[in-house]
């Protein structure tokens, strides 16, 4: 995507900190990691490419990525 490849993944010390301090996690905290850590790194990764399509990618990696608290909190749910 956008002449991204496995040299671009994200690591864990970007999720090293999410959660911490925290007695859960919840949508909010993965909204504060996207807007803090995840989109500056992205959009530094795909800094000069179109514009169009880096506002494309950042919307569907946020959606991605957001889109996991809510499965998180439908298996905490789950499992009471």
């Amino acid at each position: 995507v956008l002449g991204l490849n496995s040299a671009y993944d994200i690591g864990p010390a970007y999720l090293k900190s999410f959660g911490v301090g925290d007695t859960e996690i919840t949508k909010e905290s993965y909204e504060n990691l996207w807007e803090q850590k995840l989109c500056p790194i992205l959009k530094e990764y795909v800094r000069g490419r179109d514009p169009k399509k880096i506002d494309d990618f950042l919307y569907k990696c946020r959606k991605k990525f957001c889109s996991s608290s809510d499965h998180d909190a439908n298996n905490e749910s789950n499992d009471s």
